[in-house]
């Protein structure tokens, strides 16, 4: 299992960063619908010579520029998605 981080708000907070089930990130993701969160980022960058999932959850959509930053940034792989 990877350490999975997860952010709210466009990636100010960090919400978790532990090793999580994919249902775990499921109901996370159910509740930040519930609040207002209308879709995330998604990729992974290295730390430690480990992979890590990276999940942003995010109340509007970024812009591709800002997307593109994210991977520049070091946020590999960054994908939006639909809650």
């Amino acid at each position: 299992m990877k350490k999975t981080l997860i952010y709210l708000d466009g990636g100010n907070d960090c919400l978790y960063s532990a090793n999580r089930t994919q249902k775990e990130i499921n109901e996370i993701k159910k509740a930040a619908k519930e609040s207002a969160h209308i879709g995330f980022l998604s990729g992974y960058h290295y730390w430690n010579n480990e992979t890590e999932t990276v999940i942003v959850l995010c109340r509007e959509k970024p812009s591709v520029f800002e997307i593109e930053q994210r991977r520049k940034n070091g946020l590999r792989a960054a994908k939006w998605y639909y809650l």
